[in-house]
């Protein structure tokens, strides 16, 4: 009993726990977004805003979720497999979330690329972990966690399987065409590097989870150690996506007069994917006419202003 208990209960408290940390990193994030003033797209400033009112509808689902079953239902081991709302609310949130913010890094790596293939097939990924997930949604409010598992447990399997399939791509791509720009000014080798670092640490957090899902679906499907993994995942995508907007100030600074003579600010406002680079203009024999920069070289200069 204490081990069940282990496994099921204790993990989806520290998933509640978790997923209320990432909530308040999220906000933080928010706050400092907003207060750099960035003259982002609408689309990027709306799936801000779309990220965090979903964040903080999913917070509140899966607290009244652990109320309910910590303290409402005290004792009743069975309110564990009962389905309820706030549960399919945590699903939705995750699938939305997820989806929309892969889409963000798969435009980010066509940007980078100049090719629609890798794009597609991550949007494909995405689309495909989205629906599997509104699937168990919608499931998961007719069917006990226990009876799901044994009916419908390969439609989880798949969702999870497409995330890590999606993360997996995305950094992989995001690293190699970020290593493939030839920059010959030093402060833009430096945030390159930088972008890199951020590629693999971020790429590897989201995809580790993924597959922890995956082994705890696969594995122990009769815990709900993937569920309580699930409460906060979807929230690793809304952080580093707006860790990646702002971490575009960080990168500039490391940009001097000295170095980047002919560089106006907005050509280093970096987007990022998962804390990427987004997109490369490739320019050399900068010369200034007024606003305007001409050239025919390979050096690169990063500008996300427009995008």
């Amino acid at each position: 009993m204490s081990s069940a208990l282990d496994l099921s209960l204790g993990a989806i408290l520290i998933g509640t726990y978790l997923s209320s940390v990432l909530f308040g990193v999220a906000s933080v994030q928010l706050y400092v977004y907003l207060l750099s003033g960035y003259k982002d797209p609408i689309w990027t400033r709306v799936l801000v805003w779309v990220c965090w009112i979903m964040e903080l509808l999913w917070t509140l689902a899966i607290w009244i979720y652990t109320y309910r079953i910590m303290v409402t239902f005290y004792g009743d081991l069975s309110t564990l497999t009962t389905p309820h709302w706030t549960l399919s609310v945590s699903s939705a949130s995750n699938a939305i979330i997820g989806a929309l913010v892969q889409a963000y890094f798969a435009n980010r790596v066509r940007i980078l690329s100049g090719s629609r293939i890798l794009p597609l097939v991550v949007l494909t990924g995405a689309l495909t972990q989205a629906t599997a997930t509104l699937v168990i949604t919608g499931l998961s409010l007719h069917y006990a966690v226990d009876e799901f598992g044994r009916k419908f447990g390969w439609i989880s399997t798949l969702a999870i399987a497409a995330d890590l399939a999606t993360d997996a791509l995305n950094t992989a791509g995001l690293w190699y065409y970020l290593r493939a720009q030839n920059a010959a000014v030093l402060t833009t080798r430096k945030a390159i590097a930088q972008l890199l670092s951020w590629t693999l640490q971020t790429g590897f957090l989201l995809t580790a989870a993924a597959l922890l899902m995956l082994i705890f679906n696969v594995a122990l499907p009769e815990t709900e150690l993937w569920i309580a993994v699930s409460l906060f995942y979807g929230k690793l995508y809304s952080n580093s996506f707006m860790a990646s907007l702002n971490g575009r100030k960080h990168l500039r600074r490391g940009a001097t007069k000295d170095e980047l003579p002919y560089i106006p600010s907005s050509a280093i406002d970096i987007h990022t994917s998962r804390g990427k680079v987004i997109e490369m203009n490739k320019m050399s024999g900068l010369d200034r006419r007024g606003d305007g920069y001409s050239g025919s070289g390979k050096d690169t200069i990063v500008d996300m202003s427009d995008t």
